[in-house]
Parts: C-alpha cells; structure tokens; sequence
C-alpha cells in the first residue's frame, strides 16, 4: 500500500505489525500533517468478529481525551478493510526504552525516569477507568515514548467497556500472556484491576529488564503467574527505593482484592515517590543484607523468610528489653497528651452512592458529636470536616503542618442486608503509625444504637474518660428507629456538597423521610434545616428562609440545646441581615457549648457587620483563649486586622501561626502581602523564600515581583511575574503588572504591549457580569492609555467617573 491514496491520507511507509492490525505513517494532505493508519488485515476482512473488535478500539479510545492516550481522528472503510486514523507519535515504543535502559546502571536518575514514564501511564489508565474502560493488554509494546519523553498508551483492541453489555461470551482469555492477571488467565470477569496488575509486570521490567513470570512453555507460565512470588527487585540491582518496590509488589498481588483497588491510587503513591525522589528523602535497602540474598539463592525461597519470621517472633514473645522495644516500634504509635483530631470520611467497598453518603454522613456525625465533648476537655478538639483539604499526596503531613493535627481517625463500613460493620483506625499524625483499631459489629436493626456506640468506642481509643455530663450530651437529640437514623445519615453524607443543588435536594427528602418515621427526632429537623438554607443560598428563594426557620424552631421546640440548630438560626438571620438575631441565637450556641469556636467566630462576623468592632475583636480573642493552639483563629483575627489596616497587629497573628505550624505555607503568603502593603522588602525576601520552598504559588511571586518593581528592580520584577503566570495565575493585574515591567525594560516594547493586550482581554472578561464594576472599567482605561489608544481610555475612565464620582483613585 505504500505509496497509494487513502481518502485524503498518502501512505508513506509500514511503521507497524501485529495478529490483529498493520501500521502506516502517512501525509495528511487536507491537514498537513503525519498520521497513523491502522489497516484491519485482508484475512480477517470477513471476520465479523475481529471487525467488530477492531472498530470497538476506536470508539473506545475515542471516548478519551488525555495527552498519555492515543488520539483517535477518524474510523472508515478502503476496498472493504476498516482502517482507523489516528496521531502519529514520533519516538519509540516502551518495549525499545526498556532494551535502552538495560544498558545504563543503576542511579537516581534512571529511577527517576522510570518514575516519570510510570506516572504518565497511570495518568492515562486514570482517565480510562474514569470513562469504564479496561484496557486489558497494557505492555511495553502498547505504549509510546515521543521524543520529549511524553507516555501514550495505544492499541484498544482488547478494551472492554465496563457498562456495555457484551458482544460475544466466550472462555477464551486475551492479551499477551505475560502481562495477563490470573483472573483474566482463569477467564472470570475482570475490571480495572486487571490493568493494574499489567502495569505492576511492565514496571517491573521497566526497572529489572525482565517480566516477573518467564517459562519456556504457556502451562508453565501459567502456574507461574498464578502461583509464584516474583524475584523480588531489590534481588535485581542494589538502591532500589523502598517505596518503588512496595508499589511494584502491590500491583503484583494474586488475589485482586490485595492490590490496589484504583489506578488513582496507584498514581498518588507514584507521585509521592517522585516528590521524595526530588527531595532525596526516600530509603534504600541496606547493602548490610546482601548476605541476606545470597544465602536466599543459596537454600531456597522458602527457608530464609521462615527462619528469619521465627526469630524476630521469638525475640518479640520471650519478654526482654529489646523485644519489647521492637514489639512497640513495629506495632504501635504513642497517644499524644494533646489530642487535637482530624476526622477523615469513612470508605466503603465498591461504588455504591448509597453507601458513600452514608459513610460521609457517619463521618460528619462523628465530627459534630466530638465537637461537643470540647467543654470537657482542656487539650481535645476536633478539625471542622471543612476544613478538610483534598485527600492527596501526604494529606496526613498536611493536616500536621497546616493544623497542628495530632490524631487521625479513618474508618471503613460494610453494609449488607443484615449486619453493619464500622472499622476505626486511631493513627498518631506525626509517625502516621496505628495507635488503635477497633471493629464493630452490630445487625442492622440495631443502627442506631451506633450512633452514640461509635463515639463512645472512640472516646476510650483516646483515653477519654466518659463522665455522665459527656454520655447525655451524645444521647441528646437522637431516635431510637434504626430506619430514621439511616435515612438521616446518608442525608447528612449528600449535604456535605452544599453547591449541588441536587444532592441538597435528595438530603432534603431523607431527612423528611426520618422526621416522617420519628418526628421528634431533633437532630433531623435541625439536618432539614440546614439543607433549605443551602438551598435558598444557591436560589435566593425566600421561601426557602421561612422553612428553614421554621424547621430550626421545631427541634429547638424538641430540645432546646441543639447547638447545631442554633448555629443554622444565626446564620439563616445573619445571610438576611437580621444581624441582632443572629448574635442572639449565635450566643445561645455558646452557653450550650462555651468551646464552640465556630460560634465565636460567626458572632465576631456578625458584630464586624453591625461595625462594633471593639465587640468583634474581643469575640476573636475568646475564640483564641477557647483553642490557643489552633492556627485558624489567629488568621481570622490576622484578617480582622487587615480590614481595619492594623498592620501591625495583623504581622503579629500570622508570626504566631508561623510559630504554631511552620510548614503552614498560609501565613508566609499573609506576611508577603503585609510587606509588600508596607514596603519592607528586607523583611519580605526571606518570608517569600521560605514560602515558595514549602509550596510555589503564583500569588506569592506576584507581589514579590510587585516589591521590586517599585525599588525600580524591573528585570527582577518581570521574572517573578512570569513565574507568576507559569504557576497558572492567569489576571488581569498579573498581565497588567508584566507589562509595565518590560515597558521599563529597553528594548522590550513588543513585549509590553503583548502583555497589556493579554491585560485588557482578561479585564474585559472580568467585566462580564460585573458591568458597573468602576474598578474593573478604570483599570481597562489605565491599560487602553498605556497602549496609546486615549479615545477609548477616556471614554472609559468618564464610564467609571459615573459609577464612583467620589473615587480618589479613580
């Protein structure tokens, strides 16, 4: 075919061969531009099968867009044979990189090249799964290398769509036998874990040069795969991180409920190992076991572990100092004297949405309840569930650094027809080692025993004592009708996305169908509450207002003490500007609970909108006193202090968040701004060092580059900015502010004036939406002068004199 036309495309050359398709480079000639065609072969022209097989590849892999999967641009038909077409890679397979990498030794890095690639794959795997489609026949071969060093992933022709129902039933199993999982070697059904099993053997063989499972003959490949462990890697070559390896072995579990349950979490760990990689804070195994290894050779797999397991158990159980130092490290994290605790939200096997809202409703119901024992503890407090960052990489270290967390508390539930089974982890925050597990079992009838079960369990994982006061300030408010209880948590899970309108609205129905079943149940009356002011917040529907309120009224009516009612009643009257009734029901809250910081900050709020301030200030110091130690109290007093320009005062909040959580990077980005507002450039630098060495943001490299442009550093200035807009910052002020650094800078003025246009376009989209905005309209005008077009600047600044006649600035 080589040198025929195929519709618009001129073949140039064959660029690859395989049992089920042939590769062309050609010559887009509408597009000029190089594509790949791929040809089903003449002898499976009248296989309906193989046809169908062959264009599924494409509508699979066209459902994807994602620069790490092959980009699919058209399917159609020459002389009878189906050919797709699709972007052409310039580079090598993965199978070429790996026989390259065979030939460099071992060093960071090679490692760190393999980690890159490896990332890249996940990436593109990530977005398949996304869109419930299974690869199944991820290796070396199947992926491409271009000659940035960019991973794609091609050849679909074995995807299988996990939500359409299939096109043959067959037993025979698929895919290159040596990246097969032993499901899919034994023909069961396979899902996205067959995917990660195949990335574990090519990341395998990306590191050692060889796959995992390599027998003369198919049946005793077979039993391997499906029997054998792998020759560790570390067996391979000396240096091998610690991490890599736990994640190759991982990947490489037999029984697929052992490996990675996602691709994404496969990818969080692999981006975790770059970052130590980076960083150089990543361990090795000890080159002190090689004698390890050669007596492992020496006798066999077996013997060595056995004996070394039997010793280590034997040091641990025969009592000794040593023992049970070692019992305690590996076992074991310490509980801290302060016990200041994140609740991450509970997880559930498999993708039930039912049980998802359950499990976060459990969680925030755990949270709520923990908040409330604060008054009888001097050193306990609980992370608001919003506050919770994103679960990614070191999201413990996080909430350590950005917190002051000490305890974590994840946890796990199992529903079924009968029974509910709560698993709590108690996890020290600093060493992210176990304190604690507890299992809990109850019949489903019973659930809502669990409610106030739960919490208890947890109070003596922490060493709580439970005093009578405690006991009735968890038991109030509850219902004993485990069918109420269900309904009110799963509403309680959906109303923790208070901007989608229509999870609020199906919270709203479960809560009405637990008042239905109980209506003395206050705390869902308070739920409901809560649920129609989100919803009048997204609506501004006064309707909404009445109801809310009305519902607040209710479970206060059941039980007065409802913290959580009252907290919604005051910020119901504090959105409508009823502020003198917000402060009443704010202060109510209080008395119930005298530790509430959330009530003590929204008081401060409603004081500060009523201007009495001197009431405000002091409302924030309580909340200081209520929780010294916890950081967020002293940057809402830091912005209290901005918005009265007591700058001073201010530095000194955001100082003492430093002191409190150094690796915080908030406050060095609050204390930037302050120098920058002040002019104190010494001051300045070492702050914005210390910022962008904890976390780059393009926020602290703009006002850095603005403190220089006004000690008329221009070069230095335009630098930052253009760092500013590499890290994403993407406003009109950023573009603004670049431009007037190279309208100083000679020699630059086509740069300057690129960067105003850039300025005014993202000004002028800005203003969509906020046409009367004098602010937005004069900084247009000063950007149209600048470029020399006067007319429209004036037009524009007489707009802005209109819409703020009494505007110095402007």
């Amino acid at each position: 075919m080589i040198g025929q036309t195929v519709s618009h495309y001129k073949i140039l050359k064959k660029i690859g061969q395989g049992g089920m398709s042939t590769v062309y480079l050609a010559d887009d000639t509408k597009l000029s531009r190089k594509v790949a065609l791929k040809f089903l072969p003449k002898e499976l022209i009248t296989d309906r099968v193989a046809n169908e097989r062959f264009k599924r590849e494409a509508r699979a892999t066209a459902l994807l867009n994602n620069p790490n999967i092959i980009t699919i641009h058209e399917i159609n038909e020459h002389q009878g044979r189906s050919y797709i077409v699709m972007e052409y890679v310039e580079g090598s397979s993965l199978k070429e990189k790996i026989e390259q990498y065979r030939e460099i030794p071992y060093d960071l890095k090679k490692i760190r090249d393999i980690v890159v690639i490896a990332i890249q794959i996940c990436r593109g795997l990530e977005k398949a799964h996304q869109a419930n489609i299974i690869h199944r026949d991820i290796k070396p071969g199947n992926i491409l290398i271009d000659n940035n060093g960019q991973a794609t992933i091609t050849d679909f022709g074995l995807a299988k769509l996990t939500d359409l129902s299939k096109l043959t039933r067959n037993t025979s199993t698929l895919g290159t036998v040596h990246y097969m999982s032993p499901e899919n070697i034994e023909g069961e059904e396979v899902d996205c874990r067959t995917d990660i099993w195949s990335f574990g053997v090519v990341l395998y063989e990306m590191i050692t040069g060889e796959v995992p499972f390599k027998e003369d003959y198919l049946q005793a490949l077979f039993y391997s795969i499906m029997n054998e462990k792998p020759t560790p890697i570390s067996n391979w070559c000396d240096r091998i991180p610690v991490q890599l390896e736990k994640i190759v072995n991982r990947c490489l579990e037999k029984n697929a409920s052992q490996r990675y349950p996602t691709i994404s979490e496969v990818l969080s760990d692999m981006k975790n190992l770059k970052q130590n990689l980076d960083s150089g804070e990543y361990a090795i195994k000890s080159k002190k076991i090689r004698w390890i290894r050669k007596l492992y050779r020496k006798i066999g797999k077996r013997a060595v572990p056995l004996v070394i397991v039997a010793a280590l158990i034997l040091f641990i159980l025969i009592p000794n100092p040593g023992g049970k130092a070692i019992k305690k490290w590996l076992f074991s994290g310490k509980l801290p004297d302060k016990k200041y605790l994140a609740v991450l939200p509970f997880t559930s096997p498999g993708n039930n949405p039912e049980n998802q809202s359950y499990c976060l409703g459990t969680t925030e119901m755990i949270n709520s309840k923990l908040s409330l024992l604060e008054p009888f503890q001097k050193k306990f407090w609980v992370l608001p569930g919003s506050r919770l960052p994103k679960q990614k990489d070191n999201f413990i270290k996080k909430l350590r650094q950005d917190y002051g967390i000490t305890l974590v508390l994840s946890g796990s539930i199992q529903l079924n027809r009968d029974n509910v089974i709560h698993t709590l982890n108690l996890i020290e925050a600093k060493t992210r080692k176990k304190i604690k597990t507890k299992v809990l079992r109850n019949h489903i009838t019973n659930l809502s025993d669990l409610q106030d079960g739960i919490v208890l369990e947890l109070l003596k994982m922490i060493d709580i004592k439970i005093i009578p006061e405690i006991h009735r300030t968890l038991t109030t408010g509850g219902t004993s009708l485990p069918g109420a209880y269900e309904f009110y948590l799963k509403g309680l899970g959906l109303l923790q996305d208070k901007n989608n309108q229509k999870n609020i609205d199906e919270a709203s129905a479960l809560f009405t169908k637990a008042i239905n079943q109980d209506d003395s149940y206050a705390e869902a009356h308070a739920a409901l509450a809560k649920a129609l002011f989100y919803k009048y917040q997204l609506t501004k529907e006064s309707i909404w207002i009445d109801r809310a309120v009305s519902q607040c009224n209710r479970a206060l009516k059941i039980n007065n003490r409802l913290p959580d009612a009252l907290l919604t009643l005051g910020n119901v009257y504090k959105e409508t500007k009823q502020y003198d009734e917000a402060i009443q029901n704010y202060k109510k809250a209080l008395e119930i609970n005298p530790n509430c910081f959330v009530a003590y900050i929204s008081l401060a709020d409603a004081y500060k909108k009523v201007k009495k301030l001197k009431k405000a200030e002091e409302t924030y110091k309580k909340a200081l006193e209520k929780r010294p130690e916890y950081n967020k109290g002293y940057e809402f007093l830091g912005h209290f202090y901005i918005s009265q320009a007591r700058i001073k005062e201010a530095e000194k909040m955001y100082l003492k968040m430093t002191e409190l959580t150094p690796e915080n990077v908030r406050p060095y980005d609050a204390l930037i701004g302050i120098y920058v507002y002040t002019g104190d450039a010494k001051r300045a630098r070492p702050i914005f060092e210390k910022a962008i060495q904890l976390k780059p943001s393009a926020i602290n490299y703009s006002n850095m580059g603005t403190m220089l442009f006004y000690q008329n550093r221009f070069s230095e200035a335009r630098d930052l900015y253009e760092k500013a807009i590499e890290l994403g910052s993407n406003e009109w002020i950023t573009w603004g502010n670049l431009g007037d650094s190279y309208r100083y800078i000679k020699g630059h003025e086509t740069q300057a004036r690129n960067a105003y246009e850039k300025a005014i376009k993202l000004t002028e989209k800005e203003l969509k939406g906020n046409e009367k905005s004098a602010t937005l309209i004069s900084t247009l005008a000063l950007y149209l002068a600048k470029l020399g077009n006067f007319d429209q600047a004036i037009l524009k600044i007489d707009q802005a004199l209109k819409q703020a006649p009494h505007d110095l600035e402007i």
